[in-house]
């Protein structure tokens, strides 16, 4: 190919799948200078491909192994990791009993998973790895509105059954056994909607401001013993709690008020 023709080839990097797609047309008798023209690149670039074809079928295998991208370009073999294969199902199984995951929970979680396989021992789970966690996985950064989620029947009935068999089976107490649930509550909010002239495309206001706490009850099946509330407020110590020497309930403050693994610790 002459020099003005190379010059005329943009150069471009295929992804892995993109490059086992070439593979699979090489190896069904389609020629290199054909898709080198289809594909606008010099006909070295899918020499290349050809000649790295053990290794791009391998980099496809391990990814799609673990449910990774193959859209991506290169693969360093880290989400074929075990830190990396344990993360990502920790974080499907906490999704799929509904329950939050936050940017601050991957960390912790991964760090917990790094000192258990004695990986890095310079790991630091920094936002850097963090982002390109969630752009490995397709994990995105989604605001809460309400709760979508549909509840699974079948699964909820198949669970209702196999407890009532393991109480029956051990003899269990009622006395010994506990349930527990949170709720929230917004007990000083805004208004969401506002009056809006007709020339008003959108109803204009101050942002929206509510003060809200989570609220987890617990208490064993008989009804015999029921803890006391535990509540999570955005304040340490509340001025409405300023003049009180008992409290019914058990107080502690977050500044996004949610439940999570340290606050349970207390």
């Amino acid at each position: 190919m002459a020099k003005n023709d190379k010059k005329s080839c943009p150069k471009k990097n295929f992804t892995i799948r993109e490059r086992a797609k070439i593979l699979e047309r090489l190896e069904n008798g389609e020629r290199q200078v054909d898709l080198a023209k289809e594909f606008m690149v010099n006909k070295s670039t899918i020499a290349t491909i050809y000649r790295r074809r053990e290794n791009i079928l391998k980099s496809k295998e391990a990814l799609e192994s673990c449910d990774g991208d193959s859209r991506k370009k290169r693969f360093r073999g880290t989400e074929s990791s075990p830190l990396e294969i344990e993360l990502i199902k920790w974080y499907q199984q906490q999704r799929d009993v509904g329950l939050r995951v936050t940017g601050i929970n991957l960390k912790e979680k991964a760090l917990q998973l790094n000192e258990k396989y004695e990986a890095h021992q310079r790991f630091q789970a920094s936002s850097g790895w963090l982002d390109s966690f969630k752009k490995r996985w397709g994990v995105k950064c989604l605001s809460i509105q309400k709760e979508k989620k549909p509840t699974d029947y079948n699964i909820s009935e198949r669970f209702k059954k196999e407890l009532v068999n393991l109480i029956n089976l051990n003899n269990t107490n009622l006395d010994f056994i506990y349930n527990c649930d949170e709720t929230g509550l917004d007990w000083k909010m805004l208004p969401n909607k506002n009056l809006s002239s007709n020339n008003e495309q959108f109803g204009g206001g101050l942002k929206k401001i509510k003060d809200r706490v989570t609220i987890l009850a617990c208490t064993n099946a008989s009804g015999s013993h029921k803890i006391p509330l535990f509540v999570i407020g955005k304040y340490k110590e509340p001025k409405c709690f300023k003049k009180l020497t008992h409290l019914s309930i058990h107080y502690e403050y977050s500044t996004n008020q949610w439940m999570d693994r340290t606050l349970m610790l207390h």
